[in-house]
């Protein structure tokens, strides 16, 4: 009878008792632990140690890896990452059960990395190279993979065993339901990606920002009711505003005009916007204290601030008098 096979990825030295410990779990469970130090790999002499190692990953349904802090061995081929950082990218891109433990005060340390990520004075305490946090915050942006702090051997395997659990648990309904489970599966696929691009979003939200400045879209209260406003329907809308310049430029678009007048006091106040047809004035009033000292839309304005704030007025224009010409009167 096959038996699932479990790679065991990490450092190798440092956290050899944390291997052993996990081959014995695993070895319980009447599964088949893979680790190089067992001969578990597979070396060909076409291929380099490393690249055997990614390849038998190929072979394996479950991989459970263990970051320390000591980076480990550089990758040669596969970028700035070490071989074990390479052999969890490996597992994700094939879509294997994947676990991932964290050391706990390598796991803390990156929390603070991540307020401090963009400034170079940032240095590391408890993990040997910077890289090993660059690589902690790439698989939380680029992945929807859990991933779970351990002080002790004993907290690895007991959130195994629970996550085990849980995956025969599962499978039991999948068999029970096929067609429910097809559907559980592609809702599942689908909301892990919706996952990753909303990580990607975040993260890259103040590259974005800068690119289209005043035009970035969020959706506001305050946006939502200029749309109402302008009569456009919210689902074809793919972008709202985030301040004052954004706004200007919007409402233009569509044709209103910010209203200039030194002489008018209530400008101080609200900005006004027209839009000037044949037979009507249109005038969107809105006011200032729906921005905030920067100029940027307030995320969440007061309910009688919002109600207050934005006001749509429309004026019929009389029509013009008749010009008679005395030269074409008949006396």
């Amino acid at each position: 009878m096959a038996v699932p096979k479990v790679f065991i990825s990490s450092t190798f030295y440092d956290l050899i008792h944390v291997r052993a410990d996990l081959e014995n779990f695993v070895k319980s469970l009447g599964y088949e632990p893979i680790m190089h130090e067992r001969n578990g790999v597979a070396y060909t002499q076409d291929k380099s140690l490393e690249d055997s190692c990614y390849d038998e990953i190929a072979n394996c349904d479950i991989l459970i890896c263990i970051i320390g802090n000591k980076f480990g061995t550089q990758s040669e081929d596969k970028g700035n990452y070490s071989i074990t950082m390479n052999e969890l990218k490996t597992a994700v891109n094939q879509k294997k059960k994947v676990y991932l433990f964290v050391q706990a005060d390598v796991y803390t340390e990156n929390k603070t990395y991540q307020l401090n990520k963009d400034t170079e004075s940032f240095k590391t305490y408890y993990a040997d190279d910077i890289k090993i946090h660059q690589f902690i915050t790439d698989i939380n942006n680029e992945t929807n993979l859990p991933m779970e702090s351990f002080k002790e051997v004993a907290d690895i395997i007991n959130a195994l065993k629970n996550q085990f659990a849980g995956l025969f648990q599962r499978l039991i309904q999948q068999s029970a339901t096929p067609t429910d489970s097809k559907t559980f599966e592609d809702f599942q696929a689908l909301s892990n990606q919706m996952a990753i691009l909303l990580r990607k979003m975040e993260s890259q939200s103040d590259t974005v920002g800068k690119i289209i400045d005043g035009s970035t879209f969020y959706q506001l209260s305050t946006t939502v009711k200029l749309i109402e406003f302008l009569n456009i329907d919210p689902t074809l809308v793919g972008i709202l505003l985030k301040d004052r310049s954004g706004i200007e430029n919007f409402l233009g678009s569509y044709g209103y005009i910010k209203q200039e007048d030194p002489f008018d006091d209530i400008l101080d106040e609200v900005t006004r916007y027209q839009l000037v047809s044949k037979d009507k004035v249109k005038t969107i009033s809105i006011s200032n204290e729906l921005y905030d000292s920067e100029g940027k839309i307030l995320k969440l304005p007061s309910s009688q601030i919002l109600k207050k704030g934005i006001h749509y007025t429309e004026e019929e224009i009389p029509p013009r008098p008749l010009e008679i010409n005395d030269d074409d009167l008949p006396f």
